[in-house]
């Protein structure tokens, strides 16, 4: 994350706020026309909408790359963690919605998560054999 950008944006906005309020105090007090006021408080509003668009847009594709690559990062340790048999099975699917436990399991298959091993113990896990028979073997 870039906080340091966010934080610097998070600061203009601030600071285009509170031009705007001393226009409007100058305004208010009779410094400035109205109508020049106007245009300048349109204008501040203006350049900080434009800069908080550039800066976004550009957050988004950099943090769209990292995303993408912390996500590679994540299944490639998973696969790595799956050869030294760390990784014996997925979560519980008690702790787990539907939804859930079905992107678990798919993003441990492309990692590669999968052996015979875990998946039996999954069903144990769920309260069935792989079969789908009870899992002391009664059918």
């Amino acid at each position: 994350m870039r906080v340091g950008i966010y934080e610097d944006l998070h600061a203009i906005n601030q600071a285009s706020q509170e031009i705007m309020k001393r226009i409007k105090k100058l305004r208010d007090a009779g410094a400035l026309f109205p109508h020049f006021a106007e245009i300048h408080l349109i204008m501040t509003e203006q350049n900080c909408s434009e800069l908080n668009v550039s800066v976004t847009n550009h957050l988004t594709t950099v943090e769209l790359e990292d995303a993408g690559r912390l996500q590679q990062e994540g299944l490639e340790k998973r696969r790595e963690l799956a050869e030294t048999d760390t990784i014996k099975s997925l979560p519980p699917s008690d702790t787990m919605d539907k939804g859930q436990e079905h992107e678990a399991t798919t993003a441990a298959r492309r990692a590669g998560e999968y052996t015979v091993g875990s998946i039996q113990q999954h069903s144990e896990n769920r309260g069935q054999s792989p079969e789908g028979s009870d899992p002391q073997g009664r059918g």
